[in-house]
């Protein structure tokens, strides 16, 4: 009979087992960012950190969206560098020569993840999907070329542009479950 109820009570958190694993989640980001523009290098990292919800339909898969706040540093030569928006800002004749900036960036990413090789509360993850963006602020420290002269011209930019799925992200990572 003891064995009878062991049995029973072993069904019992197989079951609830299973059923954590699928349904909502939350969770909480931070990360590094290398970004460069044309293969130019990096100068220094940027961060993104965020929240995450997610919705697990079966064991290893999941979808997930969230809202991440970044900040994104960029260097480049002032040939990559388009003046279209900038223009009617700047002095006329003047050459940018190269420029360090940092754009503040709202992210909002839509993801179909893959998790595997389970550890305890840990697992690694592959995930793909697309991101948009909308950005805040940018700030930029211009080299520039004016009159035969090299000056250094900062600018501040508040704008709220918007990019609906502006990247396709492909990832892999690690997963630790804290509670």
């Amino acid at each position: 009979n003891q064995k009878e109820n062991q049995s029973v009570i072993d069904k019992s958190i197989k079951k609830k087992q299973r059923s954590n694993q699928v349904g909502i989640y939350l969770g909480v980001l931070a990360g590094p960012l290398f970004d460069e523009v044309k293969n130019q290098g990096v100068k220094k990292p940027g961060f993104s950190v965020g929240i995450i919800a997610g919705y697990q339909f079966k064991k290893h898969l999941s979808v997930e969206t969230g809202l991440l706040f970044a900040k994104k540093p960029y260097f480049s030569t002032g040939k990559y560098f388009s003046m279209d928006k900038i223009s009617n800002s700047m002095p006329v004749g003047m050459e940018i020569l190269s420029l360090e900036g940092n754009n503040y960036i709202l992210e909002i990413p839509v993801k179909l993840k893959y998790d595997f090789l389970y550890r305890n509360k840990s697992n690694f993850f592959l995930s793909a999907g697309i991101t948009s963006y909308i950005k805040t602020h940018e700030k930029n420290d211009y080299l520039v070329l004016i009159n035969g002269q090299q000056q250094n011209m900062i600018s501040s930019y508040k704008n709220k542009s918007r990019s609906l799925a502006a990247t396709f992200d492909i990832s892999v990572g690690y997963e630790h479950k804290i509670s």
